[in-house]
């Protein structure tokens, strides 16, 4: 189970997409974690009425097994990125168009990163009304 890793001493390889009712796991790697199972379980175990809406089905996949264009995807349905253990991200699909003559022609230049979020400032946890100008971590 997930909380029996040590994630302080474990290289996290692992990582899974939620999309579209299923979810598609990072296989590429011998230790990889299958994040959908923890996920999974606990969605089936507590009451319907807690979980209202959220709707999970048992059905994971290899990401290796399927490209993105066989994916369903809806215009501004949030989906999920986990990774890291328990880092988790939404993605938001904004827009989709053909592609034009004047547009990159590399694979590698998509998808198009749109908006990236700036660093998070540190608030000083003595009055938590000014922001931190140093911080200090103990540890590697």
């Amino acid at each position: 189970m997930l909380e029996d890793v040590d994630w302080s001493r474990t290289t996290r390889t692992s990582s899974a997409l939620f999309i579209d009712d299923a979810f598609y796991i990072d296989t590429r790697h011998s230790d990889h974690v299958d994040y959908s199972a923890q996920i999974i379980d606990f969605v089936q175990r507590n009451d319907d009425n807690m979980m209202r809406g959220v709707k999970v089905t048992s059905e994971t996949k290899s990401m290796s097994d399927v490209r993105f264009i066989e994916l369903t995807v809806n215009i501004g349905m949030p989906y999920l990125f986990i990774h890291q253990g328990s880092c988790e991200h939404l993605i938001i699909i904004e827009q989709v168009r053909f592609f034009h003559p004047e547009d990159d022609p590399r694979r590698s230049s998509y998808p198009v990163q749109v908006f990236r979020s700036g660093p998070r400032r540190q608030a000083c946890t003595i009055c938590l009304d000014q922001f931190a100008r140093l911080a200090i971590k103990i540890g590697s």
